[in-house]
């Protein structure tokens, strides 16, 4: 591996970093945030699965069957139990009706290629992780819009007294697109180009980090104030959300390899 491989790879390997920095930053000044647009989230998202499926292999679909309990194990809770704590702490916590949907959406949502990263730099058991990525993304084109839109429509029923009504078939649409697409076209790469993608491979992760970067630092630095402004009001509940993800994750990670040993 050459020096700048491993330059680019260190400074992926700095992603907590740079996504505070960059908050910080789009808070204190939200132009430095702001020439972002809206319309290029979709695509950022894509890129972000994109280098997610340039590191999949045949190899990790198969290792789903020789560790399919940890793997139905690790599915199912992040589709069960998530979905649920974010539930009932918008819930518990009277959050205002866009407050709602972000936490319920947040907690529906499958892992990512942030989380694979964040794996990485702890050296945990990658091949796990990537294996419930892999599983988790290919079963969010049904379950997160199914999940979003029973959680949403039955939530807004009780605090407003009316069913706000999702686009069920749209959120399908729109998840098959930032999500199937890229990472199968990703995998593919990476199964008939593999000497090509081992090249850019090293590169990928940064990628992916700065995507979620911009995408993250263009929303604070929007909704900057509103932020300031609910900060006294409003406890986050996608804190304990994350406390509880990486728990389990941590929980599964020594279960599957006490297994092995």
């Amino acid at each position: 591996m050459s020096r700048v491989e491993k330059f680019f790879i260190t400074l992926a390997n700095f992603f907590p970093v740079w996504v505070v920095g960059g908050a910080c930053l789009s808070l204190w000044d939200p132009t430095t945030a702001t020439w972002f647009q809206p319309t290029w989230i979709p695509l950022f998202l894509g890129i972000i699965m994109l280098s997610m499926g340039l590191t999949l292999s045949l190899d990790d679909f198969l290792r789903v069957i020789q560790i399919p309990r940890s793997i139905a194990l690790g599915v199912g809770l992040q589709y069960t139990i998530m979905p649920l704590l974010g539930f009932t702490l918008a819930k518990l916590l009277h959050l205002p009706m866009d407050y709602v949907i972000g936490v319920v959406l947040v907690a529906c949502c499958p892992g990512g290629t942030a989380s694979n990263v964040v794996c990485f730099i702890a050296r945990s058991n990658i091949a796990l992780s990537v294996s419930l990525t892999a599983v988790s993304t290919l079963a969010a084109v049904i379950i997160t819009p199914l999940l979003t839109t029973l959680m949403i429509e039955f939530i807004s029923q009780h605090l407003m007294g009316a069913v706000i009504q999702v686009d069920t078939l749209g959120l399908l649409i729109n998840t098959f697109k930032v999500v199937i697409l890229p990472v199968t076209a990703g995998a593919l790469l990476n199964h008939f180009f593999k000497e090509w993608v081992k090249i850019i491979n090293p590169y990928t992760p940064f990628i992916a980090v700065m995507s979620i970067v911009f995408i993250v630092d263009f929303i604070l630095a929007v909704k900057k104030e509103e932020i300031i402004n609910q900060l006294k009001e409003v406890f986050d509940p996608e804190i304990p959300v994350n406390i509880y993800d990486l728990g389990l994750i941590y929980e599964i990670r020594i279960n599957d390899e006490k297994k092995v040993n």
